[in-house]
């Protein structure tokens, strides 16, 4: 029977990748297949364990200043208008036992992957051929394959394609390390006294093409007790020596460091995590060419979104040069407190970050030169609430986010002209909102939030957002709904 389930998988597969006109086919018809194989005569365990979330959101909001769905910096700076927009978000992670033994000391195989389906909701359609943030996007976010217990007790072997060891800060909607791409490691490897080692190498290719990016990451847990731990992440990164498509265009080489120390205290009631977080080179600071291009970001260069077009060799020289000398430092921190079982909750987050753009300077036509400044980023957000029952709860929010020296993106003044320099501008955020929580599932996890929230920027900022003279406004309202669940 086993050997004819998996003629069958195997004659259905072939049959439908010959036939397929999309490649989401293809990791579809693997999950399947591993799912339809059976493990062999050692199984002891090979049922399919999955999780899943799923989210919607539908707002409204008055003028362009409040509920963007995208940031005013870059997507690993920090905004709190994300969730109050309108969106649609699935997400499937599943994994399999293809092969385990009763005693777990043994050698166990086991299979991972992921899947997002994402949309906007403001149109009647989800078409797969409207371009990106327009219709329906279907992305493969993990396909890899675990090894355990394959040279020692506890640690695994792992190659394919994944999201690795993620450090997500969720109050500040903050993403500290996220290295994701195809590779292979070594995880958990026991060094005695608490001690574990991950090792791990990546090699990545930018969507928009260019060289690829080699990097190691090694990383150190000591764990002190149940409830805290240490974890030190060093990262190295090497792009521009060969090309993704092996064609004629050559590029220049560039190298990045980057070091993470992060500790956590998760006790019953509190919890209490801190960052410090460093990076030179491809982990510096990223600006544009021109100030008129776009936002600065840090810790940007690694992975699918990286920009390539300063690695190549005849051009942007200084650009790249300044790159190399660049560097970037984040501190974060978050809070969450319980004082009793059921009732109260507070939750709070502070982070600095720090980006030198070593040295980057523009020259205009008329021969001035404009030098890029460093840019400060400060963020602090307060989220007290209360439950009711375990069903009802009411949040309040109040975040405040301040940028010394972001972009003007080519700002119109005052008279109605655009400004003829490239001076930043700095940005200050106050933002408030009020929500209340319903969880009406008795299985899973699952909340239907309905909110209001109000905000307002800086004066100075006030052109950028308008983007017209005879609609300047720095404060806005907005209202809506948004639905999670998980399990």
């Amino acid at each position: 029977m086993c050997v004819d389930s998996g003629k069958n998988a195997w004659r259905i597969l072939t049959s439908r990748l010959t036939s397929a006109a999309n490649k989401d086919y293809l990791l579809i018809s693997m999950l399947l297949l591993a799912i339809a194989f059976p493990a062999g005569d050692g199984l002891a365990d090979s049922d399919l364990q999955t999780f899943a979330r799923f989210s919607l959101g539908l707002s409204g909001r008055e003028g362009r200043t409040l509920s963007h769905c995208k940031p005013l910096q870059d997507q690993q700076s920090y905004f709190f208008a994300a969730r109050d927009c309108n969106f649609s978000e699935l997400a499937l992670y599943a994994s399999k036992d293809l092969f385990q033994i009763d005693d777990e000391d043994d050698i166990w195989v086991r299979a991972h992957a992921s899947l997002l389906a994402e949309t906007q909701m403001l149109r009647d359609w989800a078409d797969t051929s409207q371009p990106e943030g327009e219709g329906l996007r279907l992305s493969q976010r993990s396909f890899f394959v675990e090894f355990g217990n394959s040279l020692a007790s506890r640690e695994s072997f792992w190659i394919g394609r994944r999201r690795y060891q993620t450090i997500y800060f969720r109050i500040l909607d903050l993403y500290a390390l996220d290295v994701s791409g195809p590779g292979f490691g070594l995880e958990r490897t026991s060094l005695g006294n608490h001690l574990d080692l991950s090792t791990a190498f990546f090699r990545n290719v930018s969507q928009f093409s260019g060289p690829v990016q080699d990097t190691i990451d090694v990383r150190l847990s000591w764990r002190i007790s149940d409830w805290q731990k240490f974890d030190i992440a060093a990262l190295y990164s090497q792009t521009g020596r060969e090309s993704a498509e092996q064609d004629e265009q050559r590029y220049r080489s560039m190298q990045g460091i980057q070091t993470v120390l992060w500790h956590q205290l998760n006790a019953t009631r509190f919890e209490l995590w801190s960052l410090v977080q460093a990076g030179q080179g491809l982990f510096g600071a990223e600006d544009g060419r021109l100030y008129s291009e776009g936002p600065a970001a840090s810790f940007n260069q690694f992975g699918s979104n990286r920009r390539y077009t300063f690695l190549q060799k005849d051009i942007f020289q200084a650009e790249r040069r300044a790159l190399q000398r660049s560097k970037s430092i984040r501190l974060a921190q978050q809070f969450r407190w319980l004082p009793i079982e059921q009732g109260w909750m507070l939750e709070a987050g502070w982070a600095y970050q720090s980006s030198d753009f070593g040295g980057l300077s523009y020259i205009d036509s008329s021969g001035r030169i404009w030098q890029r400044p460093d840019s400060h980023t400060e963020v602090i957000v307060l989220t007290p609430s209360y439950e009711f029952s375990p069903n009802f709860g009411i949040e309040l929010s109040a975040s405040r986010i301040q940028i010394q020296a972001g972009l003007g993106q080519g700002r119109i003044l005052r008279n109605g002209s655009e400004q003829s320099d490239m001076s930043p501008v700095d940005r200050r955020l106050d933002r408030q909102s009020l929500s209340l929580k319903w969880r009406p599932l008795g299985w899973g996890n699952a909340q239907l939030r309905l909110f209001y929230a109000t905000q307002s920027w800086n004066q100075s900022i006030a052109a950028d957002l308008s983007r017209s003279i005879d609609r300047l406004k720095t404060s806005s309202y907005a209202g809506g709904l948004t639905f999670d669940m998980w399990w």
